[in-house]
Order: C-alpha cells, then sequence, then structure tokens
C-alpha cells in the first residue's frame, strides 16, 4: 500500500507488486519525492505541503484482519521507468 502526499493531500492507493516492483500512482520524476516509514513525519510533510511517500507491506490473508507493516525507508528504492 501506498500512501503519498503532495500540496496539503493525502493519497492512498493499494495494489500488488509486480517482479519485486510497486509502480507509483503518478509521474513523480518531476517532483522531489522525499521517503518515509514513520506516519507522523508523512503526516508532517502533509502540513507543510510537501511530496512525500509511504509504503505498508500489507497481508491480505482476510480482509477483516489487515496487517500492514511500515517498510523503512531505506529499503525503498525510487526508480523512474517513464
Amino acid at each position: 500500500m501506498l500512501v503519498g502526499t503532495s500540496s496539503g493531500q493525502v493519497e492512498l492507493v493499494v495494489q500488488a507488486l509486480q517482479n519485486g516492483q510497486l509502480e507509483l500512482p503518478c509521474d513523480c520524476s518531476s517532483l522531489p519525492v522525499e521517503l518515509t516509514g514513520d506516519l507522523k513525519t508523512l503526516l508532517k510533510w502533509t502540513q507543510q505541503k510537501k511530496t512525500g511517500l509511504m509504503v505498508y507491506a500489507m497481508k491480505v490473508g482476510d480482509l477483516r484482519q489487515l496487517n500492514l507493516t511500515p517498510v523503512p525507508a531505506a529499503q525503498i528504492n525510487l526508480v523512474n521507468h517513464r
């Protein structure tokens, strides 16, 4: 699950990995994107109208009991495929 912030707005996108990668829901090549593994930091960036991204690993064995685990920013590698 991707949680992003831009211009003071928060966006949530849920998608499956494809070949070990997640595609970003936007073309972020023209935006400076900060990565975090901390929700408090992401919310602070939202208030400051900064562009940020947080990734959660999500296990969906039972949709009534989602298991979300924040992925540390150090484990995320942004690659521009566009």
